[in-house]
């Protein structure tokens, strides 16, 4: 005898293997679904720009949540949006360098830290808010620029999550 859904439900022992198997069967499906969309999510994530960190050189020292643009040296520096030539945002340092070493920048993703004091100047970050270049260099703000170029380089999720989405410039 088994039991379904509160009920009992008299059943030879051919049906109850038969269900069993169907089960087992259910259950392998579900696994495989399972696979199908981590394996959608990982697709989706990679075209979306959240494949994760880039490895960089820094041509300066960086602290995480800064904003960087890529000299033409081809190492990461410090971004400024007061400067054409320093306002092209790639990303947000992840994982921060002095100059000359490796570190890592994400141009899309969520980074999230205690203290923001070095990014934004301050220590936590305003949930909801857009965070522009600052025209000063290395640095995020929530006022968008009235000389130089304005970039969006993220939003606030939090007071310590910041979703890095870089936008098109705008020279003013």
């Amino acid at each position: 005898m088994s039991v379904f859904g509160g009920g009992r439900v008299n059943a030879d022992p051919k049906t109850q293997s038969q269900l069993r198997a169907s089960l087992w069967a259910g259950q392998e499906g579900i696994d495989e679904l399972a696979a199908d969309v981590a394996a959608l999510d990982a697709e989706i994530d990679a075209l979306a720009g959240f494949a994760g960190p880039i490895e960089a050189i820094f041509d300066s020292t960086a602290a995480v949540g800064q904003p960087v643009y890529v000299s033409s040296a081809g190492h990461v520096q410090l971004a400024d949006a007061d400067s054409p030539s320093t306002a092209g945002v790639v990303g947000i340092v992840s994982a921060g360098a002095s100059a000359g070493n490796t570190g890592e920048y994400v141009p899309a993703g969520v980074i999230t830290q205690a203290d923001w004091t070095t990014a934004t100047g301050s220590a936590s970050l305003t949930a909801g808010m857009l965070y522009f270049l600052s025209g000063t260099t290395g640095q995020l703000t929530t006022t968008a620029p009235t000389v130089g170029t304005v970039i969006r380089c993220a939003r606030a999720l939090s007071a310590t999550a910041l979703l890095v989405a870089i936008g098109p410039g705008v020279k003013l």
